[in-house]
């Protein structure tokens, strides 16, 4: 072999090997961002149920407040009817 057809041969094996490489790199891209695809949809999974959460929480906490002021309002009218009694 002389030095042009060594030249040939290296440039073949080099632009073979670059598309065995981009296409296996290819394949990489596509299944990390399958991956993170699938993930971002767990997020917002996630995401919508801590919403939920949240909300149901709010909606405790008013109770909860409506809760108090019927107890206190009890206990008010609790305490006005043992001072009408003694």
């Amino acid at each position: 072999m002389n030095e042009e057809s060594i030249q040939k041969y290296i440039k073949q094996v080099r632009t073979e090997a670059n598309e065995d490489m981009k296409q296996h790199i290819g394949a990489l891209i596509e299944n990390v961002n399958d991956k993170f695809k699938a993930t971002n949809e767990k997020l917002i999974t996630i995401d919508k149920k801590l919403d939920s959460q949240e909300e149901m929480i709010a909606g405790i906490a008013e109770e909860k407040t409506l809760v108090k002021v019927q107890v206190s309002d009890h206990e008010n009218r609790i305490n006005t009817l043992e001072t009408n009694l003694v």
